[in-house]
């Protein structure tokens, strides 16, 4: 989920609302694609959410689109 339109490279206009653990909950205003660190990469599984001040990665849904995921250490 992102907070910032201006990350996409493209975007569908989506309505809806998602559920935190909290029972809080934001507006979905779209969905679409962007890059992932160059432009190599690039993902079509981002939700636009009104109001969020930190993206968040969901590293299943990665998984999910046949991503390899792996965390290294920087020590």
């Amino acid at each position: 989920m992102i907070g910032d339109q201006n990350k996409f490279v493209s975007l569908k206009r989506k309505i809806g609302n998602v559920v935190f653990g909290d029972n809080s909950f934001v507006k979905i205003l779209g969905k679409g694609a962007l890059y992932l660190g160059s432009e190599h990469v690039k993902t079509e599984i981002f939700l636009l959410v009104e109001d969020l001040k930190r993206n968040i990665l969901s590293v299943s849904k990665m998984y999910d689109q046949w991503y390899n995921i792996l965390f290294d250490s920087w020590k």
